[in-house]
């Protein structure tokens, strides 16, 4: 759970350090409120999210293609049923933890945008 948490803060600092910056020399977008920060920051991380847990198609079909195949039967000793699981499982975890880090953001966003 500590874990998770300094997850998160990181998480969260470094979107929020990569909307600032777009805001400060791009202008886009426009910041104006802590609570747009907030939800730019967590568009950001959910975005990311959706990248880690979706590799398009060549993040699932990677297996079919005719020479990796071939690649793949000169290695004997090697699992790659396993090593794909392990990058399935990896990729699906740091999602995750992106996702909630996004909750977190988008939950300081609304909560800051009632209290104005």
């Amino acid at each position: 759970m500590k874990d998770l948490l300094g997850f998160v803060v990181l998480a969260n600092g470094l979107a929020g350090a990569v909307v600032w910056l777009s805001d400060r020399f791009l202008g886009w977008p426009a910041v104006h409120y802590f609570s747009d920060f907030l939800f730019f920051s967590a568009l950001l991380l959910w975005a990311l999210a959706g990248l880690m847990w979706d590799g398009g198609r060549q993040g699932r079909f990677y297996d079919r293609d005719r020479v990796a195949r071939k690649v793949q039967s000169l290695v004997t000793d090697f699992d790659h049923g396993q090593n794909n699981l392990d990058e399935f499982r990896a990729n699906f975890h740091t999602g995750l933890k992106l996702f909630i880090a996004g909750l977190v953001a988008l939950f300081g966003s609304f909560l800051l945008n009632q209290m104005s």
